[in-house]
């Protein structure tokens, strides 16, 4: 395998595996929050700002 194609696939496959397992873990986010803002909130309140709201699903993410 050529150089460029492993090190292309070494940065995508953490990226694949995360967008795989990202919405498993929104099903049940319970346990998983950013500063006390929990993702399930940060969609339903219109209270937490846009910056709180991407920093708790981006926090997700870097969980799965």
């Amino acid at each position: 395998m050529p150089i460029g194609n492993f090190l292309v696939g070494v940065f995508l496959a953490p990226l694949a595996l995360g967008f795989l397992f990202t919405p498993l873990y929104l099903l049940d986010v319970d346990g998983l929050s950013f500063n006390g803002v929990v993702a399930e909130d940060a969609t339903t309140s219109p209270l937490v700002s846009a910056r709180e709201r991407c920093l708790a699903f981006l926090n997700v993410f870097l969980y799965a």
